[in-house]
Parts: structure tokens; sequence; C-alpha cells
């Protein structure tokens, strides 16, 4: 839908005339001969650019590199030999799917009847640099400081506006992206690579160092770390395991990139695999229902959290208000952020002391956006809204200063953030959705995430009740016990050992 049809909507006949207005002249601008020569010598500086000047300059840069594939500590010659790949170590600096095969791996590496291998070359994974579990311990001697750039389709070759019909400027844009062999870096992302002699990414470099080692062999049980089916045809008939985080692209695929092609992918995995770990009883519902796969197959293991409290006391932030709600991670369409915000505006007018703060360190949860920005304003409620970046130190001490963590998320696969705020004794609100029952039990207080009135009466009344938020917290810390990496790795084990001895 356009901003027309958008407006004709709502019966914004007012804005109508101006928008077009507005369309027209941009319109007369970009068909210009001037803008047209302008945009095809865009096209060539841009192609001179990438092929000649910075990619040769900045290959490689500001990641840490492993000459051989990470191997651990482990060195029991009769133990199972499994294999992790690269796949979420390149994608993710931070975030859920690293730290749980990061706390897998790290785990097992102790294990005499598990001997994890890590096939990788190039990161920049937070996790990764500060592993002591390594054997080989020149991996983390070349560490610089950021990760050669993923670009995206628009920044490379962007389109020019009203310009679709222009025969020319159409010849000379599919003229550099077959040049430069556009494609898709990691799949289903709207992140892209260029493919060539001039250009060799880090992602490709861990994907020739994954197939060498699936060549040798020399491994009982595989274990992709995301969803990439390229190692499909270098088994050789031994068995893989796949985890399933969620079924997010699934259900929600409106809310994703057109070219996504995760859900393909995982389907084919999902058949294929030996044995499917689900985070979560409703993913491994969500599972059985969206790709037919039989329930035997599946097998439930949870996540954990790792926070603690012991590092907090020498932990200072400036401008970090007394009372504010927490919100963390993504602000992307399902996690229902501006809904929830819309919804509390009131409440942040209201009372003078009380802030909301989000924390994020990667695009989707990064700085506020101007949109963000704009709705905050005519919320007005701009000065109530806090942004930090955060590591895990400071994500850790601002959970246990929050005076409620927030999650007004639609869709999840488990919600580590809940077991976050459970170990921080930071009280929870949340959305009434099964996956988050099934997590927080009775440990958080629930609202209906597309209601703003039931939103708004859960966040009052954590304001007003005192000791609802003091049994919440105490109900929080109980049900935390309950998940443990430890009991998550163990649980992997028996997967593997199962599929190896059956």
């Amino acid at each position: 839908m356009n901003i027309l049809e958008e407006l004709k909507k709502n019966d914004k006949m007012e804005l109508i005339n101006e928008v077009i207005v507005r369309q027209n002249l941009l319109r007369h601008f970009f068909t210009s001969k001037y803008h047209r020569l302008r945009v095809i010598l865009f096209y060539i500086k841009r192609f001179i650019y990438l092929t000649l000047l910075k990619d040769f300059k900045n290959k490689f840069r500001d990641t840490f590199r492993v000459k051989k594939v990470l191997k651990t500590g482990n060195k029991n010659k009769n133990s199972i030999k499994v294999l992790y790949d690269f796949q979420t170590f390149t994608a993710q600096k931070v975030g859920g799917i690293s730290r749980l095969f990061f706390e897998i791996i790290k785990d097992l590496s102790k294990d005499k009847e598990v001997k994890p291998e890590l096939a990788l070359r190039y990161s920049d994974n937070i996790y990764l640099k500060n592993a002591s579990f390594f054997a080989d311990k020149k991996t983390k001697k070349i560490i610089t400081e950021n990760p050669p750039p993923l670009r995206h389709f628009e920044e490379i070759i962007p389109p020019s506006p009203f310009l679709e019909d222009s025969l020319l400027i159409n010849f000379f844009r599919k003229f550099f992206l077959k040049i430069l062999s556009l494609k898709y870096i990691t799949p289903g992302t709207s992140f892209s690579s260029l493919k060539g002699p001039w250009y060799y990414t880090y992602y490709e470099a861990n994907l020739k160092t994954a197939i060498n080692f699936l060549k040798k062999g020399d491994f009982d049980v595989f274990h992709p770390t995301y969803y990439d089916t390229y190692f499909l045809k270098y088994l050789r008939g031994k068995p893989f395991v796949l985890t399933i985080h969620d079924m997010i692209h699934e259900k929600y695929s409106y809310y994703h990139h057109p070219n996504d092609v995760i859900s393909n992918q995982k389907k084919i995995l999902a058949q294929k695999a030996k044995k499917i770990i689900a985070v979560s009883s409703q993913t491994k519902k969500d599972i059985i229902e969206i790709l037919k796969i039989s329930a035997e197959k599946i097998v439930v293991i949870p996540h954990a959290s790792k926070f603690n409290n012991k590092k907090l006391k020498n932990i200072k932030i400036k401008g970090l208000p007394k009372k504010y709600f927490l919100f963390v991670g993504q602000r992307v369409t399902y996690k229902n952020f501006n809904f929830f915000i819309k919804a509390i505006a009131p409440i942040l007018r209201k009372e003078k002391d009380l802030y909301m703060v989000c924390v994020g360190d990667f695009p989707s949860s990064g700085p506020f956006t101007d949109d963000e920005l704009n709705l905050f304003k005519r919320l007005k409620i701009s000065k109530k809204m806090i942004y930090y970046r955060a590591d895990d130190d400071i994500l850790a001490y601002l959970y246990s200063k929050a005076y409620a963590f927030v999650f007004p998320t639609l869709a999840e696969g488990f919600g580590i953030p809940v077991l976050e705020a459970f170990s921080l004794g930071c009280p929870v609100l949340c959305s009434d959705i099964p996956v988050l029952r099934e997590v927080a039990e009775d440990g958080a207080l629930y609202f209906n995430p597309k209601s703003q009135k039931s939103i708004q009466k859960a966040v009052g009344k954590i304001l007003k009740d005192k000791r609802l938020r003091y049994n919440l917290i105490n109900k929080g810390k109980k049900i935390n016990k309950k998940y443990s990496w430890k009991k998550t790795a163990e649980s992997y084990k028996k997967v593997y050992l199962e599929i190896f001895n059956g």
C-alpha cells in the first residue's frame, strides 16, 4: 500500500494534494537529463570504488583470524566428534543463537564423551573473542576493531526513483550488477556481498573452511548453526542435527524480506535431519503443524540465562533514570514496540519520574530511527525515551535496576530475555502468548499485546502494587533455577549419543 492509498483509507484528504505535488516535483527532478547522467556517473564511480580501491585495502580488516579449524581442549580419542559450522558466528556479533551454540560448545569441551569442533576462520563474535576453552591459543591473537561490511543491496547499486522505465538506466544497472555477480551472502537476509577475485568476504572464507572439513569427513555428527543447506551434498551419509529456534518466518512471512529463503531451507533441512531440537514445546507444536514433521523426531531442549550479580557493583551509567521500564533487543514489526509505546504514552506523560530505556547493539535494535523519533515527538514523550548500546555487563546492570522488563512481542521461539530478567531480580510484564506462558509460568504479569487497554492496565497495576512487584521478583528467581546452560548442553549431548549409538 503506497502513501496515497494509506491516506485515502484513513480519510486524510487534506494531505493528499500536498503528497501529489511533492511526488510530481520529485518525478520531474529524477527524470531530467541531468539526473540520468548523474546516476550513470554514480554507477561508474561506485563500480571503480568497489573493485579497485576500497576492497583491496579493507580485505579481512578488523576480524580475528583463525588459521585452523577451532578445536576444543577435549583430547579424548574415544569421544564422538560433533562438528558445528560457521553460520551463526559469522552473522551475529551478539545474539541468542550464537550464545546458545557458544554455551553448548563451551560445556561439551569439558566432556569426555563428546568432542565439539567449530569450522570457522573469521568472526567478530563477542562470545568467541572472550572464549578460553580452545586448545589452539593462537586463535585469539589477531583481533582488530570492525568487521568487513555486509552491504545492503540498495547501498551497492541503489535504484533511482521514477526511473523504472528508463532503458538507459536499467541497462547500466543490470550491466554492473552482472559484472559484480551480486548474490545474497546470508540466505534469507537483506544483506548481500560481491563475489569475485576483488571482493573475498569472510563469509565465503568460512564457507570454504566448513566445506573442506566436511569433505575430510573427520566427524561423527554434524550440527549446522543456522539454515543454509550448503552442507547436504558433502555429508556422505553422516547424520546431522538441526536446531529450530522459532517458526516466525512461516507464521509471519509478511514481516520479512520478499526474497527471504529461510522458510524453504528450514523445511528442506527439517525433512532430512536425523533429529530436530526445538527450543520450546510451542515451537515443537508449530514445527509439527507447519512442516508436517513427526513428533518422535523432535526433542524439546530449552535455552537458559548466564547473567549474575557478581560484576554489577563497579558499573556506572551516566544519565540513567532511577525509575524506568526496560525494552531489550530488536524493534522490528512483530516485536510490537511501536504499538506498546503508543499504549503507554499517556502513562509516561503522567508519571514525571518514569522513563523508557531501550537496549540493543545491531541494526534493528540500534539507535532510534527517524520514524521512531517522529513517533515519540507526536506522542510528546521524546524526553522519556532513552537508548543505550550495551554489552552483557551493562545489560545485566540495566535489568537489575529496572522497575520492570517489558516484552510486548507477538511471537517468540523461546524468550531468553524473560530468564535474563528473572535471574537479575527484574519483574516481567509480557505478552500473553503460549510460548511466554510456557517459559515464565506464573512469574510474569501478562497482557494482551494487541490491546492498548490491556497493556495500560498491566502497566498501571505494576506501578501501583508494590507487593505484586515483590512477588513477581521472587517467583521469577525460583523459575529461573529450572534452567541452566549446563542442563541444555547435557540434553544436546544425549541427542548426539543417541544418534551415534542408534
